[in-house]
């Protein structure tokens, strides 16, 4: 598959193309920025500035010195600063009227966020993490429709596995996943017998299974994502509870819930289930932690929607899809699952699809 070439020794090496304040290293060329990102595969913070403007600097000087912005920077996000007159292209494309302008961006250049003006530690905070958590839910969301293609395959099921291939995409972005799906589909339509896809000889489909921790001899339904597990009797509540840990860590307040839940629920007395109904009460008495959650469940309820209706259309029931397509646009009507609902409903209706704005 393909890959970036590393580029974090070629930013120190070459003069003048970033700086750093305090703990934070910026980058100030925005392809070696954009590249960094992708190695990384770490979200892209974008600073438009400007020299004599005073609000950037006192954003530098206070906001960015805050210790809760340092750690999230340094964890989680490359750093890029743009100087807004030395960087025309860029401020044009990315539509850029004033100064200082935030920029939150995923590693394929997807814009998630901006923000204008001067931005206080806990707002930049809120804003970081909103960010980065749609990032990923994006992310996570993808590699289950990929994995649930795969799933598929391995059933013989090689319309349903099309399907959910075709979801993926659907997302602009050209992300490591997003090309699999690409490969993945342009296998199944070459091979003249696409229920033994996953047994062919092709290097590329091998690295892409090993990748994915999937073999030939595996059950369907073991696959998983990233943020995601499946407990059974035999779970370690230590292991289990050290995963929640992880996705808290990451505001994956959703997931870690489901994960505590377990634990907590087990039958004994251990260390692990006391500190997981600490954990649980009190993130129930954190209304950002609730209202994360919430945001995530609505995003998991809107993806399960698309799947339920795609799986309608395919079964020839079209007025079923368009009641669940609906049903995403009440639930998470500005979201990219709003977006792909909108353009179903139009096609099945044969109404005009409104232009996306550029």
């Amino acid at each position: 598959m393909f890959r970036i070439i590393p580029v974090l020794a070629t930013l120190f090496l070459h003069a003048g193309l970033g700086h750093c304040q305090g703990e934070i290293r910026f980058i100030e060329d925005y392809k070696l920025a954009r590249a960094e990102s992708l190695e990384m595969q770490k979200p892209l913070f974008i600073l438009i500035s400007s020299p004599d403007c005073q609000w950037c600097q006192k954003l530098k000087k206070e906001t960015f010195a805050d210790p809760g912005i340092l750690e999230r920077f340094k964890k989680h996000w490359i750093i890029s600063d743009i100087s807004a007159l030395a960087n025309r292209p860029v401020t044009e494309a990315l539509k850029i009227r004033s100064v200082p302008t935030m920029v939150f961006a995923s590693p394929e250049g997807k814009v998630i966020l901006s923000v204008e003006g001067f931005q206080n530690s806990q707002a930049l905070a809120a804003q970081l993490d909103r960010a980065r958590f749609q990032w990923e839910n994006e992310s996570d969301a993808l590699l289950v429709l990929f994995h649930d293609a795969i799933a598929k395959l391995m059933q013989k099921d090689t319309v349903g596995a099309e399907i959910l291939l075709a979801r993926v995409l659907e997302n602009p972005n050209d992300s490591v996943i997003r090309q699999e799906a690409t490969y993945m589909t342009e296998l199944l339509r070459r091979n003249t017998d696409p229920s033994s896809i996953l047994a062919i000889p092709d290097p590329t489909l091998k690295d892409i299974l090993a990748k994915h921790k999937i073999n030939g001899t595996e059950s369907p339904g073991v696959l998983m994502s990233r943020s995601t597990t499946k407990s059974t009797p035999g779970t370690n509540l230590a292991d289990l509870l050290r995963s929640a840990k992880e996705d808290l860590s990451r505001k994956q307040i959703a997931n870690a819930l489901e994960k505590l839940d377990w634990v907590a629920q087990q039958q004994s007395q251990s260390i692990e289930i006391v500190e997981a109904k600490k954990l649980i009460k009190d993130l129930q008495t954190s209304p950002e932690s609730l209202r994360f959650a919430a945001e995530q469940l609505q995003d998991k309820w809107a993806q399960a929607l698309l799947l339920l209706a795609e799986s309608n259309l395919s079964a020839g029931e079209p007025q079923q899809a368009i009641t669940a397509f609906e049903q995403i646009l009440r639930i998470s009507p500005n979201s990219r699952p709003g977006e792909i609902a909108e353009g179903r409903i139009a096609q099945l209706k044969g109404q005009p699809q409104k232009p996306k704005a550029k």
